[in-house]
């Protein structure tokens, strides 16, 4: 009898279960989307409101509202914004009460880039972001022309370091890339142009830029030399150029080492056991 019992049990269960089903798939057929209910995560673009937003659904073609909630792909509405220039993420989905939400994070921009015929921003993904007279922010500046084999985002070690050691980032105005293997860092100190090399070991580099400051330029002057290279292991050199204006020098005046230069005893300025420095006078 007792088993006679659970049997039943079991089939009406399954019954209720599938009739549940059916009854849910026969409801959201028949139940219409509410309308859209945007949140903006941030107000650090100007343009960016939920207005916005919902014009840009309409831009895109989406029609949402008094459509079966069935009929909404709401992976395919996040798709389309996720590729906007001014979303760094977007999260679209349609609720239990009838409402399509769209969360929107807005692009969050870590570099300003400028190249022979153009200017933009990017992120991290290497998103570009127009520049506009809605959109603002504070980001290390770029110069240089890039590659899809050296894009803008090779750089981001630096901008991240940067962004951590704010007593490094106070004293550079701007990064300028001759190419992967001659990266510059322009200082707010007028007179030098500092050469990272490839952008890796920059702890070591800026320690070397800093004590070269420290123990060198402020004794001779920060206008002494015109060009810093750190690019090679343990090593400073500084290369001065008599009868140039500083600032204003061509590539082959700045001329980009491609061998580490031997050091030799007379050579030392500053010394100990981990770091060398050596100060070299261009023959131009």
């Amino acid at each position: 009898m007792k088993k006679v019992a659970l049997i039943i049990f079991t089939v009406l269960s399954l019954a209720y279960v599938i009739a549940s089903f059916v009854w849910t798939k026969v409801a959201t057929q028949k139940e219409l989307c509410r309308g859209v209910v945007v949140n903006v995560k941030s107000d650090s673009i100007k343009f960016l409101t939920s207005q916005f937003i919902l014009d840009e659904l309409k831009r895109m073609n989406f029609k949402v509202k008094g459509v079966p909630v069935n009929k909404i792909n709401s992976q395919s509405v996040e798709k389309a914004f996720d590729a906007q220039y001014y979303v760094e993420d977007a999260e679209i989905f349609m609720g239990s009460n009838g409402y399509l939400h769209i969360n929107i994070i807005p692009v969050r921009p870590v570099m300003r880039i400028f190249t022979a015929t153009d200017s933009y921003y990017i992120n991290r993904e290497g998103k570009h972001v127009p520049p506009s007279s809605g959109f603002f922010v504070d980001v290390p500046v770029v110069y240089g022309n890039f590659t899809a084999n050296y894009p803008p985002t090779r750089l981001m070690p630096l901008v991240d370091y940067l962004s951590t050691h704010p007593d490094v980032d106070r004293l550079i105005s701007a990064i300028e890339v001759k190419d992967s293997t001659n990266v510059y860092v322009i200082p707010e100190i007028a007179g030098h142009v500092i050469n990272l090399g490839e952008v890796d070991n920059l702890d070591s580099k800026f320690n070397r830029v800093l004590r070269f400051y420290r123990e060198v330029l402020s004794v001779k002057g920060y206008d002494i030399y015109d060009n810093i290279s750190v690019k090679w292991n343990n090593q400073i050199v500084a290369r001065k150029i008599d009868g140039k204006p500083r600032l204003h020098l061509s590539e082959e005046d700045i001329g980009h080492e491609e061998e580490a230069p031997a050091i030799e005893p007379g050579d030392m300025v500053a010394t100990d056991t981990t770091k060398v420095v050596r100060i070299v006078k261009s023959q131009n």
